[in-house]
């Protein structure tokens, strides 16, 4: 995640459980052990920062 990303939703990072950060990513290994309400309002912020434009390298990319 960027540095203005994580630092917008630190409360929510804090509370989300396991998880890790890397430039522009967050990582979730394990979504049973997730804080869903704490994941759900940063995705939420994210989709619509990406849909309004984001940035060059706005993506949002989900692995199985």
């Amino acid at each position: 995640m960027s540095e203005r990303s994580e630092s917008k939703h630190a409360a929510a990072l804090a509370a989300l459980g396991p998880h890790t950060t890397g430039v522009g990513c967050l990582y979730i290994k394990d979504l049973e052990k997730v804080d869903l309400d704490a994941l759900r309002p940063i995705l939420q912020d994210v989709v619509s920062w990406t849909e309004s434009g984001g940035d060059e390298y706005a993506q949002i990319t989900v692995l199985n």
